[in-house]
């Protein structure tokens, strides 16, 4: 009696969520700490230290994410600490908070099964994986978007104040999160917009407290637009690689099972690119084929399938006409809020067609692949951040009378924080037409204000601020918007003006040391 009590409760579908929750929790966590600092990442700690008012305010000075992650980060650090594995454990929570919460939105759109094989592959998504072991908006971004849905699914069938309320304020946190979040948005308002074209029938009982909740939303983040355009537009200028609408649909597939993780890799082999991404392109297909089946049956899709649909090819699909249209936006790691779709999608499809031989080995293929990704996820041994090291041999080696002179915001956002206390260090202003709004000394200036590190006269052109030192230290990265204004002026200047000592290659970065004594 005991057992037979013991086995149903350990088979229960919430003992199961529970299990997988803390497996998600136990994936993320492992090994957290192997990567050292991620450029990014550095942006969000300095960007997370002001105050709230300041992190609300001025967040365009600094990065070009709007601040609700940040703000919320900086309160994590006010009760923790703002060390790195201390603001990473912050986006695993996150994170894991999804894992229940797409098995509600699977039991919601189908059953209970279908919401804990959902669970089970956001559980262990390598993609997933690999963004909550970041510091960086992008867990938030999926948990938004899952409570957004489930909100909205909620209202639109049960109604209430409180339910319309809650969406309001969920439209508002996500738009503050992540320009990608109004795309996900869009697909839902899609979905009603079809279903009440179908039903011919317009119900105002829903439609105007829908419009009116996304409408609160959308005034709420009205304030931020300025500072969110002007930063838009300062990295689309030089940052965003144009892509093409093949990659809006070749980004799903890769996320879907971590693919992309793998097959950028130079050091990969071929055979270990086409084990991952393979399965993961038959997954996609076998899925659509089931639907294009179902579609064929009954001339028409399921509203809860066409909600998935539209949730999965919205955001890629609208990113890459954007991108093609009016400026490039398509990033793989934005999209990561489809893998809810995604798992839905491949979980659904899957029971229905278990039987069938090719789904199983699919499914067997998509889990081995999901493995192998995992060896990219995980590192052999720690990963260290070589543009750390680099200044680490700046810092021991200078002299009095040398200076330390930054052009871009990776190398000198490393030094300030592994070294807060170093002086005498400049920014290297560019007055390149093409990047000047990323680089120009109104830029330096605001970001140093933000970061409450130097004073505005530490930003100075080579040839002002070489005349009080006898030697300059010049560290330059790739990474860099005005990298060949610096290597044509800033170089050419020391070359004419002083004799080159050292030349150091490190990683990401390249380190001159000059001596200008006369």
């Amino acid at each position: 009696m005991h057992t037979n009590t013991l086995l149903r409760w350990l088979t229960h579908r919430y003992s199961i969520l529970i299990c997988l929750t803390l497996l998600a929790f136990g994936l993320r966590m492992y090994r957290l700490d192997y990567r050292d600092y991620w450029d990014d990442e550095i942006i969000s700690t300095f960007a997370a230290r002001p105050d709230a008012l300041t992190i609300l305010t001025s967040i365009s000075d600094y990065s070009v994410h709007p601040p609700f992650y940040y703000l919320s980060l900086h309160f994590w650090m006010q009760l923790f600490a703002d060390d790195l594995f201390t603001i990473r454990v912050f986006s695993v929570l996150t994170s894991t908070l999804c894992v229940p919460l797409i098995y509600r939105l699977g039991q919601q759109l189908a059953n209970s099964k279908v919401g804990l094989m959902a669970a089970a592959l956001l559980a262990i998504s390598p993609f997933q994986i690999f963004h909550s072991q970041q510091a960086r908006m992008y867990p938030m971004l999926t948990l938004l978007v899952l409570l957004t849905t489930l909100t909205l699914l909620s209202a639109w069938q049960r109604g209430g104040v409180w339910r319309w309320s809650w969406l309001a304020l969920l439209v508002a946190a996500g738009m503050y999160t992540h320009v990608y979040y109004p795309l996900s948005l869009l697909a839902l308002n899609l979905w009603v917009l079809i279903l009440t074209l179908q039903a011919r029938q317009l119900d105002y009982r829903r439609w105007v407290p829908l419009v009116s909740a996304q409408a609160v939303g959308v005034l709420l983040f009205v304030p931020f637009l300025p500072q969110l355009f002007g930063t838009v537009s300062a990295v689309a200028d030089w940052f965003w690689i144009r892509p093409s609408l093949l990659d809006s649909i070749f980004f799903p597939i890769m996320i879907s099972n971590g693919s992309g993780l793998i097959i950028f890799r130079e050091t990969v082999p071929r055979w270990l690119m086409l084990s991952v991404l393979l399965p993961a392109v038959a997954a996609f297909i076998l899925a659509h084929a089931y639907l294009i089946h179902m579609w064929r049956s009954s001339r028409s899709i399921a509203p809860h399938w066409l909600l998935i649909l539209l949730l999965l090819w919205t955001p890629p699909i609208v990113a890459g006409i954007i991108s093609l249209t009016v400026r490039p936006i398509l990033l793989e790691r934005s999209l990561i809020a489809i893998t809810i779709p995604i798992y839905l999608l491949f979980t659904w499809s899957f029971l229905a067609t278990r039987h069938i031989r090719i789904a199983q080995l699919t499914a067997m293929a998509f889990l081995c692949s999901i493995g192998l990704s995992f060896s990219q996820i995980y590192p052999a041994a720690p990963q260290e951040n070589s543009l750390r090291q680099a200044i680490d041999t700046i810092v021991v080696q200078q002299q009095p009378g040398d200076a330390i002179a930054f052009a871009d915001w990776q190398s000198f956002d490393t030094a300030m924080l592994d070294h807060p206390e170093l002086e005498h260090v400049y920014m290297l202003p560019s007055s390149a037409e093409d990047v000047a709004g990323f680089a120009s000394s109104d830029y330096w200036e605001d970001r140093l204000e933000y970061m409450d590190v130097l004073d505005p006269e530490h930003v100075q052109p080579i040839e002002e601020l070489a005349n009080d030192y006898e030697r300059v230290w010049v560290i330059l990265t790739p990474y860099n918007p005005a990298l060949d204004y610096q290597l044509e002026h800033t170089l050419d200047w020391l070359d004419e003006h002083g004799e080159q000592l050292e030349q150091i290659e490190g990683g990401r970065s390249v380190t001159w040391l000059y001596d200008l004594t006369p």
